[in-house]
C-alpha cells in the first residue's frame, strides 16, 4: 500500500513528501579543513570516493551531475559505520545524509555539510494518493507527526 522512499525522478507512483534529509560530506579529520564551515562539492573532483550501499547513488549521482564533479567512485557493499571507517583511515571521501551520522561520534572523520545546499527528500510512495485506505491515511499521519516530533529535538553536537 505505500513504501517509505527518498523521492527519484522515475517514480510511478504519489509522492507524499516528509522531510529534507541534507547530505553531508564525510572527510578524513586532515587539518586543511580546520575552520571549514561547509564543505564545496568541487572538493570531490577527481578523488577517491566511498559510495554507500542501499541505493545512495540515486541522491548522489544528481549532485554530481548538476555541479559537473566527477570523483573516482568506488562502490561499497559495507554498512555505514564501515565507510566512516575507510574514510577515517586515509581511503577517500564520502556523502551521508545527517539523518545518518545523527547518534554517530566519528572523532576521526569531518563531517561538513555540503555547498550548495544538497539534500535527499524523503517521504511515501503510495499508487494513488486519491484511493488511500483509513488505515494507510492513519499511517501517513502518524510518520508526519513523528518526523515532526524529532525535529524539534535539539540535534546532537557532532553533526551538522
Amino acid at each position: 500500500d505505500l513504501a517509505f522512499v527518498s523521492r527519484q525522478d522515475d517514480l510511478k507512483a504519489d509522492f507524499l513528501p516528509l522531510k529534507e534529509d541534507t547530505l553531508v560530506a564525510i572527510l578524513p579529520d586532515e587539518r586543511r579543513y580546520d575552520g571549514w564551515s561547509a564543505c564545496p562539492v568541487s572538493e570531490f573532483e577527481g578523488r577517491e570516493f566511498l559510495m554507500p550501499a542501499l541505493g545512495f547513488n540515486r541522491d548522489i549521482m544528481p549532485l554530481f551531475r548538476r555541479h559537473h564533479v566527477h570523483p573516482r567512485i568506488r562502490k561499497t557493499t559495507v554498512d555505514d559505520p564501515v565507510v566512516i571507517s575507510m574514510v577515517a583511515h586515509g581511503l577517500g571521501a564520502s556523502i551521508m545524509t545527517e539523518l545518518i551520522m545523527t547518534g554517530q561520534s566519528p572523532a576521526s572523520v569531518k563531517v561538513l555539510p555540503i555547498e550548495p545546499r544538497a539534500y535527499r527528500e524523503l517521504g511515501i510512495v503510495v499508487r494513488s494518493r486519491r484511493e488511500l485506505k483509513a488505515a494507510v491515511q492513519d499511517l501517513i499521519q502518524c510518520a508526519r507527526e513523528t518526523i515532526d516530533a524529532l525535529d524539534e529535538r535539539p540535534m546532537n553536537g557532532n553533526t551538522p
